[in-house]
């Protein structure tokens, strides 16, 4: 499920926008301390949008401000405070080099319905521990775990990599349904 690019408010967000951390994303509730430490020192202040990801949540870089971590956030956990008329030249360097290290991705998404008497934390630390390269969130009302693996480049050594988790995930006997969709190149 991809977000709506529209900050708290309903407004729309761009790369380049200020925006004002105003909530932590329940998702990070069994993350590692670390986490969710970057996570509360950013509410609060402004940073730039750097980027989305392919679920539509805003990357935001924390360096300078309150350490040095990058996070990503739904839309719905920030709040626009500006609209730069032009990037500055500093932004604008980011943006070159992020077109210019950004290189091909494979990934595919997936969707899990966890049993009643499952706890979803314990399901997504035992995914991590098996599979590297995973993001996720859970949908707690609706008993979802929505994720997405991803291989950095255009290889036939990533795309495969890519099949083995699919199948090994397709094969696992975790959940009590699984939606796995196609491999594709991002």
């Amino acid at each position: 499920m991809r977000h709506s690019p529209s900050d708290v408010a309903g407004r729309d967000l761009r790369i380049g926008d200020w925006v004002r951390v105003v909530a932590v994303p329940d998702s990070i509730s069994h993350s590692a301390p670390e986490t969710k430490r970057a996570f509360s020192r950013a509410v609060g202040k402004t940073f730039q949008i750097e980027a989305f990801d392919e679920l539509g949540c805003a990357e935001l870089d924390l360096t300078g401000k309150v350490g040095h971590d990058t996070i990503w956030l739904e839309p719905s956990c920030v709040r626009r405070a500006r609209r730069p008329r032009k990037h500055s030249r500093r932004f604008r360097r980011v943006l070159a080099n992020r077109r210019r290290l950004d290189r091909p991705r494979w990934s595919f998404r997936y969707v899990a319905t966890y049993r009643e008497t499952d706890d979803p934390a314990k399901l997504v630390r035992r995914m991590q521990r098996l599979w590297i390269s995973h993001g996720w969130f859970v949908l707690e009302a609706r008993r979802e775990i929505h994720g997405t693996f991803s291989a950095q480049g255009a290889n036939v050594r990533s795309r495969r990599q890519l099949q083995q988790w699919r199948k090994e995930l397709s094969e696992n006997d975790m959940f009590s349904s699984l939606r796995v969709f196609g491999i594709r190149l991002r």
